[in-house]
Order: C-alpha cells, then structure tokens, then sequence
C-alpha cells in the first residue's frame, strides 16, 4: 500500500514476481511519479491480463509475462496433482488446461 511504499528510500526498485495482489497498482503508480520509487519490474499483476493498468506502458516499469511456471514438467506436476486430489475424493483447487497435449 502506499504507507508501505513511502517508506522505501528514496531511487528504491520494487520487484513482484509472487501474486500481483501483493502491491497496490495505483500506489505504486503514485510512489513511481511522486514518492520514492524510481521503477518496478513485474511478474504478476493483480488482473491478469491487465485491464487499464496505471503501471503498463510505462518508462520506469518492466512488466513481463508470469510464465515461469509453464513448462512441461510443471504442467505434468499440476496434472498429477489435481487427478490425485480429483482420485482422494477432493475437488481440486485448480482448473487445468493442459496446451499441446496430443
């Protein structure tokens, strides 16, 4: 939030790359034009994709897609975890869309 920002020292970098609903868009915007950080390189956005961001297209904000996790090793992980969790009798926490799947 933006008490939290206004306490970073003045040329600070703040960096998300864990849940976009960690920072507040429109505070980090104001402590980017205003307060004392001078950019931001995100992972994550709180709507993803983004609708009508303060941060993207800006000069001092690095946005980059939050893809780490899509490989084929992490979708199998998903995969094998949502069927033991749909064959324990649970429902899963996750949807899953497996891409390129034959």
């Amino acid at each position: 939030d933006a008490a939290a920002l206004d306490r970073l020292p003045e040329g600070a970098t703040v960096v998300n790359v864990g849940r976009g609903a960690v920072v507040d868009d429109e505070a980090l915007a104001a402590a980017l034009a205003d307060g004392p950080v001078a950019a931001a390189g995100l992972d994550v956005l709180p709507t993803e994709p983004p609708v009508d961001s303060p941060l993207v297209g800006r000069e001092d904000v690095l946005v980059t897609p939050h893809g780490g996790w899509y490989s084929t090793a992490a979708q199998a992980d998903l995969v094998a975890t949502v069927v033991g969790a749909v064959a324990g009798g649970e429902e899963p926490a996750e949807r899953v869309t497996v891409v390129g799947a034959d």
